[in-house]
């Protein structure tokens, strides 16, 4: 079966985080821009020295950031610029005992050839909300020092070589709605406190070399839309507490080791578009719990260990244009159901 059949809407993905890059006329350093930072008194002590450190680390002393200028200021640097195709932006100045300061609130460094690692001294951004390191030949483990910054509402870190597991530091980040730890060469099992964030929208942990089960309470999770555990090595079923994520519109975990029966639960998700497992070790039948999924377009449940006859319940999704079941061990006949399956495409 071709990629391109697989492709499903597949936009849904980085929704949160589509930041162009602005071509620019004035170019400067890293080094450069933390100096003039350093001169104008923009940022307290402790965020320049961690600036320094990031990009000591990710070696960005030699990287050309490119910026536009702008006509309401005079700054023609990308650090605490409020030009949109600033690479760091700042919030707006607060006074304290020791002066009036700004203080960063997005890193956006995605696609610039970083060759490095993340220094702990990203938990020094207090008021950080976006963390952008997308696309990069970043390695090493993910810094548990992430944990502190309660304001990060946007994680990427997909598209390095990142190492190491998930640290559960990252289930305290109570206000983020976008994590994006994919194709990465991390390993380890998921985090059991994932149920804690609560806010968190897409979750996109495919293509790395995760083991052990999906965490079983995944209660705390009825503001997620995406989950993508894709071409991992978990293992075990889908847990029942999956029927509290109520706004799941896709559910992506093929080419893992997933066992068990289908869990019926998945039924109730009644937002659900995609539901992908195919290439797993699940077995028993297919639920016809899956005959309520009314929105549900793309379902691809091939390479299990099925059996059984099909449901004549699949017969009710009318809104289906993508059904695969091939390389099971089903039995009996086409249930006439399917005839009103008329939006089949594949």
């Amino acid at each position: 079966m071709g990629g391109s059949e697989r492709s499903v809407i597949l936009f849904l993905l980085n929704f949160l985080l589509l930041w162009q890059l602005g071509t620019g006329t004035t170019s400067t350093t890293i080094d450069d821009s933390i100096d003039e930072v350093v001169r104008n008194g923009t940022l307290p002590e402790y965020e320049v020295r961690a600036l320094r450190l990031l990009a000591q680390n990710l070696q960005l002393s030699s990287t050309q950031l490119s910026l536009s200028s702008s006509t309401q200021l005079s700054l023609s640097f990308p650090i605490c610029s409020d030009n949109q195709d600033a690479e760091i932006k700042c919030g707006s100045p607060n006074n304290t005992k020791n002066g009036s300061f700004r203080s960063v609130t997005e890193i956006n460094l995605q696609g610039k050839k970083l060759d490095g690692y993340i220094h702990n001294s990203i938990g020094r951004f207090k008021n950080l909300k976006i963390l952008n390191l997308y696309y990069n030949q970043l390695y090493g483990g993910i810094p548990s020092t992430l944990g502190q910054l309660q304001h990060l509402n946007s994680l990427d870190l997909s598209s390095n070589s990142l190492t190491g597991s998930i640290p559960s530091s990252l289930t305290m980040l109570r206000n983020l709605e976008y994590l994006d730890l994919s194709r990465n060469d991390l390993d380890g099992t998921i985090p059991s406190n994932l149920k804690d964030l609560q806010l968190l929208r897409i979750l996109d942990l495919s293509r790395n070399d995760l083991d052990g089960t999906i965490p079983s309470n995944l209660k705390g999770l009825q503001s997620l839309r995406l989950l993508d555990l894709t071409q991992n090595k978990l293992t075990g079923p889908i847990p029942d507490s999956i029927r509290y994520c109520q706004n799941l519109t896709v559910i992506y975990a093929y080419r893992n080791f997933l066992n068990g029966t289908i869990n019926e639960n998945l039924g109730t998700l009644s937002s659900l578009q995609l539901l992908g497992l195919y290439y797993n070790s699940l077995s028993g039948r297919i639920p016809k719990e899956l005959g309520k999924l009314s929105a549900l377009q793309y379902l691809a449940l091939d390479g299990n260990d099925l059996h059984g006859e099909l449901p004549k319940e699949l017969g009710n999704l009318t809104n289906l244009r993508a059904l695969y079941l091939t390389a099971n061990n089903f039995n009996g006949t086409l249930p006439t159901t399917y005839e009103h399956l008329t939006n089949l495409q594949v």
